[in-house]
Protein backbone atom coordinates (compact mmCIF):
# COMPACT_ATOMS: atom_id res chain seq x y z
CA UNK A 1 0.00 0.00 0.00
CA UNK A 2 1.10 3.82 -0.50
CA UNK A 3 0.28 6.72 1.35
CA UNK A 4 0.62 10.10 0.25
CA UNK A 5 0.68 14.15 0.92
CA UNK A 6 -1.17 16.42 -0.85
CA UNK A 7 1.96 17.42 -2.96
CA UNK A 8 4.55 14.70 -2.15
CA UNK A 9 5.59 11.74 -3.82
CA UNK A 10 4.23 8.12 -2.99
CA UNK A 11 5.56 6.64 0.39
CA UNK A 12 5.43 2.99 0.27
CA UNK A 13 4.70 1.20 3.22
CA UNK A 14 6.50 -1.83 4.39
CA UNK A 15 4.05 -5.21 4.42
CA UNK A 16 5.20 -5.51 8.14
CA UNK A 17 4.78 -2.17 9.19
CA UNK A 18 1.43 -2.62 7.24
CA UNK A 19 0.53 -5.82 9.28
CA UNK A 20 1.24 -3.71 12.29
CA UNK A 21 -1.11 -0.87 11.79
CA UNK A 22 -3.90 -3.59 10.89
CA UNK A 23 -2.83 -5.34 14.26
CA UNK A 24 -2.82 -1.81 15.75
CA UNK A 25 -6.52 -0.53 14.11
CA UNK A 26 -8.05 -3.99 15.77
CA UNK A 27 -6.63 -2.92 19.12
CA UNK A 28 -7.39 1.00 19.23
CA UNK A 29 -10.60 0.04 17.88
CA UNK A 30 -11.54 -2.21 20.96
CA UNK A 31 -11.48 0.97 23.27
CA UNK A 32 -14.31 3.78 24.07
CA UNK A 33 -14.69 6.35 21.40
CA UNK A 34 -13.28 9.19 22.93
CA UNK A 35 -10.52 7.22 23.33
CA UNK A 36 -9.68 5.73 20.18
CA UNK A 37 -8.77 9.13 18.32
CA UNK A 38 -6.41 9.68 22.06
CA UNK A 39 -4.92 6.69 21.20
CA UNK A 40 -3.96 7.34 17.28
CA UNK A 41 -2.34 10.36 18.68
CA UNK A 42 -0.36 8.99 21.04
CA UNK A 43 0.56 6.77 17.78
CA UNK A 44 1.30 9.60 15.78
CA UNK A 45 3.78 10.93 18.06
CA UNK A 46 5.52 7.90 19.09
CA UNK A 47 5.52 6.15 15.22
CA UNK A 48 5.03 8.89 12.83
CA UNK A 49 2.20 10.06 11.19
CA UNK A 50 2.36 7.77 8.27
CA UNK A 51 1.85 4.71 10.69
CA UNK A 52 -1.26 6.59 12.42
CA UNK A 53 -2.40 7.13 9.54
CA UNK A 54 -2.03 3.71 8.35
CA UNK A 55 -4.05 2.32 11.69
CA UNK A 56 -6.49 4.84 10.96
CA UNK A 57 -7.58 3.87 7.57
CA UNK A 58 -8.11 0.87 8.92
CA UNK A 59 -10.58 1.90 11.04
CA UNK A 60 -14.19 3.03 10.83
CA UNK A 61 -14.79 6.12 8.26
CA UNK A 62 -15.52 7.96 11.43
CA UNK A 63 -12.89 7.50 13.63
CA UNK A 64 -10.78 8.68 10.30
CA UNK A 65 -12.76 11.74 10.14
CA UNK A 66 -11.84 12.76 13.83
CA UNK A 67 -8.69 11.53 13.74
CA UNK A 68 -8.84 14.36 10.57
CA UNK A 69 -10.23 17.10 12.70
CA UNK A 70 -8.16 16.45 15.82
CA UNK A 71 -4.64 16.61 13.87
CA UNK A 72 -5.91 19.79 11.60
CA UNK A 73 -7.75 21.62 14.23
CA UNK A 74 -5.94 21.17 17.24
CA UNK A 75 -2.39 19.47 16.88
CA UNK A 76 -1.03 20.96 13.87
CA UNK A 77 1.17 23.96 15.43
CA UNK A 78 2.36 20.94 17.53
CA UNK A 79 3.31 18.90 14.60
CA UNK A 80 4.78 21.85 12.98
CA UNK A 81 6.81 22.79 16.60
CA UNK A 82 8.27 18.80 16.83
CA UNK A 83 9.17 18.95 12.89
CA UNK A 84 6.50 15.87 12.59
CA UNK A 85 5.37 18.11 9.57
CA UNK A 86 6.58 21.00 7.75
CA UNK A 87 4.74 24.08 7.82
CA UNK A 88 3.54 25.58 4.00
Amino acid sequence: PQTTQPGAQPVSVPPLQNAQAVQHAQEVGQLKADQQVKQLINLMFDKGIFYAVGVAKNMDPYTMDEFHHALVDKLFEEMVKRNIISQM
